[in-house]
């Protein structure tokens, strides 16, 4: 394990030289940037898109990976009810962690405490590693993070190689040294989703989760930024803010709502933060639930009204059982929140709990980190390695196959976006919210 730094968090400007690298353009454009309203070129003649409000060429790309989610669904069913007999499962959520490197000090993360850095995985190699999850599992979206990925040198030759290869490809990013010839590049990739983390309504309360002065309004104008090209180029890059949940920002939810209701995005995704064992994550617990309470229900309460919340509601409910740190309880309900009509028949002890299943991530997910290991999940063992495994074989090897027994017997129910099965019916709203425009 590499070491870490104990490094107290001080607000102040990353070193942005970090940004630069062969083929990673940039340029600079001042302040905070107009509004994409105030940029748009004279009105275009309305095409079939514009009289639907939605990205039809987007959709057309949606409609294979949509096919082979809903395929995955039944492969999901034959495990389970088969009690892991039938293995037939593929991969179908798939991110990749690109680097270590970060240029913000967020409160609850490791990554800009590391002494050193893992080897990364060069673009050729994820170039390579892209085509035979295709081969392996036909259409496939993918999510990039990092660290932060704008620091990845040849970022834009894997985006671009999605982009030529009908991958769906997604980023989340901090945003805050996005420079216009950049955003020109990631709207040219022609992302499927751009996922900002955006962690209040005010900069104070952003500033200091994230641990770096000014980032408020760095994010603010890559929104812009990214606004403007796809105003000028036609083409919609779908931008989604996700913030971390934490003691420090639940007060302020029903107002970032309000505020990303009004920005012109696509929607508000929450991700409530994970109690992973570190000492940070213990200062950004939630524990006034009691205060949470009337938040939650007032959030459920606005997405009702329809304001842009992605996350489902069940979900949202579900914090207060994730900050009180209550085992999860595999109930019929919960099981029809996430899919199931009902249990699954008994299964050996070894194989499924019969009550059911809380996580999904054994039989549907794969995270390909820094350094090419695969993970199903970050708090348990990899399950191989792609620098010297073929995908295909990392899944349905001995160890893939062991991991995806485990997990189905988890009730830890943590509130990762990646453990959360939603019904097709969800699916379908939450695409439809992407393809807006």
């Amino acid at each position: 394990m590499p070491e870490r730094r104990t490094i107290p968090i001080v607000p102040t400007e990353p070193d942005l030289k970090a940004a630069d690298h062969p083929g990673d353009a940039s340029g600079a454009t001042g302040g905070i940037g107009a509004r994409a309203a105030a940029a748009s070129p004279g009105k275009p003649r309305r095409g079939m898109s514009d009289r639907l409000g939605l990205d039809l060429g987007k959709l057309k790309g949606l409609i294979p990976v949509a096919r082979r989610h809903l395929e995955g669904e039944l492969r999901d069913a034959a495990y389970v009810r088969t009690g892991g007999r039938v293995d037939i499962t593929k991969p179908r959520r798939i991110y990749g962690i690109l680097n270590e490197r970060c240029n913000l000090k967020c409160q609850g993360c490791d990554y800009w405490r590391l002494e050193h850095y893992v080897d990364e995985l060069p673009a050729a190699e994820w170039i390579r590693v892209l085509k035979e999850i295709k081969d392996f599992v036909g259409p496939f979206h993918i999510n990039f993070s990092g660290g932060e990925p704008l620091l990845k040198k040849g970022l834009f030759d894997i985006l671009n190689y999605c982009r030529d290869n009908e991958i769906l490809a997604g980023m989340t990013t901090n945003a805050i040294i996005l420079k216009d010839r950049q955003a020109a590049q990631l709207v040219e990739a022609k992302l499927f989703s751009l996922n900002v983390s955006l962690d209040g309504s005010t900069a104070a309360t952003h500033d200091l989760q994230r641990g770096v002065k000014g980032s408020y309004a760095k994010v603010l104008r890559t929104i812009d930024l990214m606004k403007e090209h796809s105003a000028k180029t036609g083409i919609k890059v779908p931008i989604v803010i996700k913030p971390t949940v934490s003691r420090l920002n639940f007060r302020e939810m029903p107002e970032l709502v309000r505020m990303v209701a009004g920005m012109g995005v696509n929607g508000i995704l929450f991700q409530p933060i994970n109690d992973w064992g570190t000492e940070e994550i213990q200062d950004l617990w939630i524990r006034d639930v009691d205060s949470l309470r009337p938040v939650v229900d007032e959030i459920v309460a606005m997405k009702e009204r329809g304001y842009p919340i992605l996350s489902a509601d069940w979900h949202i409910r579900d914090w207060v059982r994730h900050f009180n740190k209550e085992p999860v309880s595999n109930t019929p309900d919960r099981l029809r929140r996430a899919g199931l009509a009902s249990p699954p028949p008994p299964a050996p002890a070894s194989v499924a709990d019969p009550e059911g299943v809380q996580c999904w991530v054994g039989l549907t997910t794969m995270h390909i980190k820094t350094d090419g290991t695969v993970v199903n999940c970050h708090t348990l063992d990899p399950i191989g390695n792609v620098r010297n495994q073929s995908v295909r074989d990392i899944w349905h090897g001995e160890v893939g196959r062991q991991r995806r027994a485990q997990t189905v017997k988890c009730t830890i129910g943590c509130t990762e976006n990646c453990t959360v099965k939603r019904t097709v019916r969800q699916s379908f709203q939450g695409a439809m919210q992407l393809l807006k425009i």
